[in-house]
C-alpha cells in the first residue's frame, strides 16, 4: 500500500506527522521488506527530484509460527508418539499457558508429559502438560486440548517441540485438501498462546492434521514348495 501527499513545504526543525488506521497481517509477510520507507520526490524522474528518503523497521508480528503436527503411524486406534512443533515470538508467563486443540477421537493422557524431539531444542520442563475434552455448543465432544502451563518461570519465546503419547481415533477418516477450512484441510489441528487473564500473547495459528487409516485386512508369508525355496532362496 502507498500513502500520497501532495506537494507542500515543509520547514526545517519542525516535526510532522499523521495518523491512520492499518490492518496487521495475521502473519510476516515474506514478499516485502518488514518497513515503512518514506520518500521525499518519489516520483520524481531525475535524483536531485529526490532529496529525502527514510526506512522505519517495523517489530515483528506477534503471531505464532511454523506450527506442525507429525506423527509416528496414521493407523485408527494405535498408540504412539506424536510430535508437534511451534515457534512464538512472546514468552508466556507463568498463568498462561499454550493450548492445542486436537481432532475429535485423538486420546492423551489426562497428566501428559512431554518428551523430546531428536534434532529439536530440548522438550520443556518447568511445565505441566494436561489434556481435557472440549464440547461442542450442544454439548458433544468434538475434540481435546493439550495444554502446556508454565510453572516456576515464563515460557520463553522461541521454538518449541516435543512429542506426546497419543492413541489415534477409533475410525478411519480422510483429511483432503481444498476445503472450506482455516487450514484448507478437512482435519485441523490449532494452536494458541495466551497469559494468566487469557488475553494472547501471540496470534494463534493452525496446521493440518492428517488421515486415519483403517488397518491392513491381512498380511501373511504364502507357503512356498521345495522348488520355490530353492529358486527364492529361502529356507
Amino acid at each position: 500500500s502507498v500513502l500520497l501527499w501532495e506537494t507542500a513545504l515543509y520547514r526545517d526543525g519542525e516535526k510532522y506527522g499523521f495518523t491512520s488506521k492499518i490492518f496487521i497481517p495475521p502473519a510476516p509477510v515474506a514478499v516485502t521488506s518488514s518497513a515503512f520507507m518514506l520518500e521525499f520526490g518519489w516520483d520524481g524522474p531525475a535524483l536531485e527530484d529526490r532529496p529525502l528518503a527514510y526506512i522505519l523497521p517495523l517489530p515483528p508480528i506477534r503471531t505464532i509460527l511454523n506450527f506442525t503436527v507429525t506423527y509416528r503411524t496414521n493407523v485408527m486406534g494405535l498408540r504412539h508418539m506424536l510430535g508437534i512443533a511451534l515457534e512464538t515470538l512472546t514468552p508466556v508467563p507463568i498463568g498462561g499457558e499454550v493450548r492445542i486443540l486436537a481432532p475429535q477421537g485423538f486420546s492423551f493422557e489426562e497428566r501428559c508429559s512431554l518428551a523430546s524431539v531428536p534434532g529439536e531444542p530440548p522438550a520443556p520442563t518447568r511445565v505441566n502438560c494436561r489434556a481435557l475434552p472440549t464440547y461442542a455448543p450442544d454439548g458433544t465432544k468434538d475434540g481435546t486440548a493439550l495444554s502446556i502451563l508454565p510453572t516456576t518461570a515464563p515460557l520463553e519465546g522461541g521454538r518449541l517441540a516435543f512429542s506426546i503419547l497419543v492413541r489415534n481415533p477409533p475410525e478411519s477418516r480422510t483429511s483432503r485438501g481444498g476445503q472450506m477450512t482455516s487450514c484448507r484441510y478437512e482435519q485441523c489441528w490449532f494452536v494458541e498462546a495466551t497469559d494468566a487473564a487469557g488475553v494472547d500473547t501471540d496470534a494463534g495459528s493452525t496446521t493440518p492434521g492428517f488421515a486415519i487409516n483403517p488397518p491392513m485386512p491381512e498380511a501373511k508369508l504364502l507357503d512356498l514348495d521345495y522348488y520355490e525355496r530353492l529358486a527364492t532362496g529361502r529356507n
